[in-house]
C-alpha cells in the first residue's frame, strides 16, 4: 500500500447524505450514543427504528469523478451549508422555546429569513425528487445538444475533434456535471431565494402529544386549492403555492404568497402561531400526511406513536 493512499482514502465522503444529519438529529432521540427515530416507508407501509446515519443516504450520490477534487459538491454543503443550517435552524428553534416568547410574536429578521431561503432552497435542489427531475430533463436534451454540437462542427477539417465528438459518450458522470453546474448557477439561486422571499412567512409552533414528521424531502410544496404536492409541480411564485418546511418536532416554518387572503397574512410575516394540539390536530396531521405522499420513499417521526397515525 502506498504512503498516504489509506489516509485518502479514509478521508473521502463517499456516503453522501440527501438530508443532512445535522438537520435529521432535531428529530431524533438518543439511544446508546447514536442518534434514532422511527420511519415509516412508504411503499412497505412498514414502521422501524432506525439511526439517522443509515437514512437519506446514497454512496457517491454527489461524487463527480471528472472534477479534480471528485467529492467538491459533497464538500461544498457539508463545509458550507450545514453549518448554517445547524446554526440558524438552532436559533429559531431555541427563541420558540423560550417561555417569554408570547404568540403571534415576530422571531425572524430579514438576515435569519436570507439564511433559511438558502437552506430551505439547497434542500430542494439536492434530493432525490430533485436529482430524477434533473436526470429526465437532461436525458430529452443533452442527446439533442450532442448532435446539433457534431453537425456545426464536424467535418470542417479538424480529424481530432471529428474523432473526439464521434467517440464522445453521455455518461452519468457527464449529468453529474451539469447538475452541479445547473444547481450552482448563482442567477438562477438568487431568483429562487428572492421569490421566498417575497413570501410571507409563518412559523407554526405545536403545544401538545402531536408532533409534525419530516421526511426524505422535507421542503414541501402544496397547492392551496387541490392540496396537490407532486414535487416540482408546483411553482413557488404561484399564488396559490403553500411551502412547509419542519424544523423539529414541534416546529413548522411555513411561506404564502403575499396575495393569499387580500394581503391580510402579511402582518405575521416572521411571527410565531402557537397551535394547539388537541384544537388544531387536523391542521397538524394533514400536513403529516401531505409530507409522507410527497416524500421520496420515507417520513421520520420521534415518536413511534406520531406515525403510526399515518397508517391510520
Amino acid at each position: 500500500m502506498k504512503a498516504g493512499f489509506r489516509g485518502d482514502f479514509m478521508s473521502n465522503p463517499i456516503r453522501h447524505h440527501h438530508v443532512p444529519q445535522t438537520y435529521l438529529k432535531n428529530f431524533s432521540y438518543k439511544k446508546k450514543e447514536q442518534f434514532k427515530f422511527f420511519a415509516l416507508d412508504k411503499e412497505t407501509q412498514k414502521i422501524f427504528e432506525t439511526s439517522i446515519e443509515d437514512v437519506a443516504v446514497e454512496k457517491n450520490f454527489y461524487t463527480v469523478e471528472k472534477l479534480k477534487d471528485n467529492y467538491a459538491w459533497e464538500k461544498f454543503y457539508s463545509k458550507n451549508i450545514e453549518p448554517m443550517m445547524k446554526e440558524e435552524i438552532s436559533k429559531v428553534i431555541l427563541t420558540s422555546q423560550n417561555c417569554l416568547i408570547q404568540d403571534r410574536v415576530k422571531i425572524l429578521d430579514n438576515e435569519q429569513q436570507i439564511k433559511l431561503a438558502m437552506i430551505m432552497v439547497c434542500q430542494l435542489l439536492r434530493g432525490k425528487h430533485s436529482r430524477e427531475f434533473q436526470h429526465k430533463i437532461f436525458e430529452e436534451k443533452a442527446p439533442l445538444i450532442l448532435e446539433e454540437t457534431k453537425k456545426k462542427f464536424m467535418g470542417k477539417g479538424n480529424k481530432e475533434l471529428d474523432k473526439a465528438l464521434e467517440n464522445y459518450q453521455i455518461t452519468d458522470d457527464i449529468f453529474k456535471m451539469t447538475s452541479m453546474e445547473a444547481i450552482f448557477n448563482i442567477e438562477m439561486l438568487c431568483r429562487i431565494i428572492q421569490e421566498l422571499l417575497n413570501r410571507c412567512w409563518v412559523v407554526y409552533r405545536i403545544i401538545g402529544n402531536n408532533e409534525f414528521i419530516t421526511s426524505d424531502n422535507p421542503f414541501m410544496f402544496i397547492d392551496n386549492q387541490t392540496f396537490n404536492v407532486a414535487p416540482f409541480h408546483n411553482g413557488i411564485s404561484n399564488v396559490r403555492t403553500v411551502t412547509f418546511y419542519p424544523i423539529s418536532p414541534k416546529l413548522v416554518i411555513a411561506t404564502y404568497s403575499p396575495e393569499v387572503l387580500g394581503g391580510l397574512l402579511n402582518t405575521y410575516d416572521g411571527r410565531l402561531i402557537v397551535i394547539n394540539s388537541e384544537n388544531d390536530m387536523r391542521f397538524v396531521d394533514n400536513i403529516n400526511k401531505k409530507q409522507l405522499e410527497q416524500c421520496y420513499r420515507q417520513v421520520f417521526c420521534k415518536t413511534k406513536d406520531n406515525i403510526q397515525k399515518l397508517l391510520k
